[in-house]
């Protein structure tokens, strides 16, 4: 009775499939827009600076038509810089804002959060990304609950200039 309870527990365990997350691709400095799709960028404060340890903190994002998940990362590796610069290449269309990911360092490792990105009013953060386009999404401020999103600055949009000489033509498009 045992072995046949744990047959089926495996079984059921190896048959149930959660949905896939997609990740994104970085965008490199010689990147250009692929026909038919398009690349978001932006910059990211992070909550936690120099207490993140070196740990890599990410956005889940779905696209509203096909429910489709993906991820990316606002933050990088071995990097404790508070603002962050992100840059990826997206199909088009229109996305929600599900969770933030984060971690903290510890003494005994790392302490692991996931966070809702949702308006203080019902629904969630949403921004559209048309074909052939290269969207700045703006300066996302995750260092302070609630999270908020502001037009970027003229200082980030030349900084974007200088690091992606191929791009051309940024619209700005701030999560609403």
């Amino acid at each position: 009775m045992r072995y046949t309870l744990a047959i089926i527990f495996l079984t059921l365990a190896l048959a149930t499939k959660a949905q896939k997350i997609t990740r994104l691709g970085n965008v490199s400095s010689k990147d250009s827009v692929a026909t038919g799709q398009a690349i978001i960028c932006g910059s990211f404060a992070q909550r936690l600076g120099f207490k993140s340890g070196g740990f890599a903190q990410e956005i889940y994002i779905a696209d509203t038509a096909t429910k489709e998940i993906y991820a990316f990362r606002v933050k990088p590796v071995f990097k404790s810089a508070k603002e962050n610069t992100f840059a990826y290449h997206i199909k088009p269309g229109t996305y929600a804002l599900l969770k933030y990911q984060y971690s903290e360092s510890k003494w005994y490792g790392a302490k692991e959060f996931h966070e809702p990105v949702s308006k203080a009013e019902k629904g969630y953060y949403t921004f559209t990304v048309g074909p052939n386009s290269v969207v700045n999404l703006g300066n996302w401020h995750f260092d302070k609950l609630p999270a908020s999103f502001t037009e970027p600055s003229d200082e980030f949009k030349d900084k974007l200039a200088a690091e992606f000489k191929n791009l051309k033509n940024f619209v700005t498009v701030i999560p609403k």
